[in-house]
């Protein structure tokens, strides 16, 4: 892929990786989830902060957009955003629930918990991949400058709750985030029908594949006094065949029936 666009959205397993120093705790986990243009985001996000809080809980309702749901493996078909047409795991024009959706990401949750301040504008996070042309691996920010959200939660030593614009200046001992999403857009040079476009970004992930791929995102969050906390989760990434096209499906369905037939 000559021009690969990468996605960061500042906003997230059965098993999750846990850090503790003194009396305290960083849990990272991985959902896949909607874009953050998406009018189910807020609610997936608002789903991921009762999920962390919950110790990595599933929460909402399965089968939707705004499902939080920790998860080990993902496939290429599940880290493609469409951008300015709908879809849902590289399918274009998806039935509902999922037909105002703008893509699929991988997002990375993170619970933090600790009886020592920190600012959640300390908190940064990065990403590595294992597969052959190291997609990802360039990819850090931080959350200097954002601001508290429904979906990045933070709560001070007297139980004060941030959760609306309050500045992430703030002083706080706990930080529920829906977390940073990864993902990949269909190249500009390219041309085709929306479908066409999503399947050539999922066959291009597909040939950067090699054994045994895997992306890790990392959290950092320095506490005060200057002691950095640190925290990963990695998850697998397997091939997955493109979306056939209508016609495709036409002809399969010819071709299913005729095999039928033969076999009566």
């Amino acid at each position: 892929m000559n021009q690969r666009t990468a996605l960061f959205t500042a906003l997230v397993v059965a098993l999750s990786a846990t850090v503790a120093s003194a009396a305290t705790t960083m849990d990272v986990y991985v959902s896949l989830g909607p874009h953050s243009t998406s009018d189910s985001f807020d609610q997936f996000g608002e789903n991921a902060v009762t999920g962390l809080q919950n110790g990595g809980t599933a929460t909402g309702t399965p089968g939707t957009p705004e499902y939080w749901n920790p998860v080990t493996e993902v496939t290429t078909r599940q880290q493609v955003r469409s951008g300015d047409f709908n879809s849902w795991k590289a399918e274009a024009s998806p039935d509902a629930p999922f037909d105002n959706e703008y893509g699929t990401l991988p997002r990375w949750s993170v619970a933090i918990e600790s009886d020592v301040d920190f600012r959640m504008w300390d908190l940064e996070w990065g990403f590595s991949s294992s597969d052959f042309n190291g997609n990802y691996d360039s990819l850090s920010g931080s959350l200097d400058g954002d601001n508290f959200t429904s979906w990045l939660v933070g709560i001070n030593a007297d139980g004060d709750v941030f959760d609306d614009g309050e500045s992430g200046d703030e002083f706080i001992r706990k930080l529920y985030y829906a977390g940073v999403g990864i993902g990949t857009s269909p190249d500009t040079s390219w041309t085709g029908t929306n479908q066409e476009l999503l399947n050539q970004t999922v066959e291009a992930l597909n040939a950067d594949l090699g054994e045994n791929s895997t992306i890790t995102g990392e959290y950092v969050q320095t506490l005060d006094g200057g002691f950095p906390l640190a925290n990963t989760a990695t998850i697998s990434v397997s091939a997955a065949p493109p979306v056939p096209e209508p016609a495709t499906l036409t002809l399969i369905g010819l071709g299913s029936a005729v095999l039928l037939s033969r076999r009566r």
